[in-house]
């Protein structure tokens, strides 16, 4: 049986941790990839939460799935890698870059450098995906919902601003910084 989902998120990289489980995951993990392999399941990942911060591309709901069935997520956050350390960014902080607000790990910032790198070589999004995967055998299929920039921004009263006068920012900026 092939089965394929629409997935986002911590919610939807937990969802696939059933349905990797109901709809079998193959014996052979290393060819979970393979879309001829039977008893294979599909997600297609959300990439509209996706940004560039610090020169890198952030995929967090692809990272999220990836570390998730991989076995390698903080299951305390839901996010991020398990036994992280923070030192990327304590010195970013020590430096006054921007965005002060978006903290990355110093292990998930390795995802996100092989990730820019493989992208400016001229890689696709799928294709670095599963490059990736190679590493966490997720066993399931993971593909980015597009490979072109689909970033959302969300309009919101301007922080310390006019009544009524509004702004546009990142997703990440509405969640994160502002706690949605």
């Amino acid at each position: 049986m092939k089965v394929t989902v629409l997935v986002g998120g911590v919610g939807g990289a937990r969802f696939l941790l059933g349905a990797r489980e109901a709809f079998g995951r193959t014996a052979f993990p290393q060819l979970a990839d393979d879309p001829e392999t039977p008893n294979s399941v599909t997600a297609v990942v959300n990439v509209g939460d996706d940004a560039y911060m610090h020169g890198v591309r952030i995929c967090p709901d692809l990272d999220t799935c990836m570390y998730t069935l991989g076995g390698g997520i903080d299951p305390e956050r839901g996010w991020g890698h398990k036994n992280e350390t923070w030192n990327a960014k304590e010195e970013l902080a020590a430096y006054g870059a921007d965005p002060d607000w978006f903290g990355l790990g110093d292990r998930d910032l390795a995802t996100h450098l092989i990730r820019t790198q493989m992208l400016e070589a001229g890689f696709s999004l799928t294709d670095v995906t599963a490059a990736l995967n190679r590493r966490w055998q997720p066993g399931v299929r993971l593909l980015p919902a597009s490979d072109q920039r689909h970033e959302t921004h969300v309009v919101i009263d301007k922080p310390g601003g006019e009544e009524g006068e509004r702004v546009a920012i990142h997703f990440q900026e509405w969640w994160v910084r502002y706690r949605a």
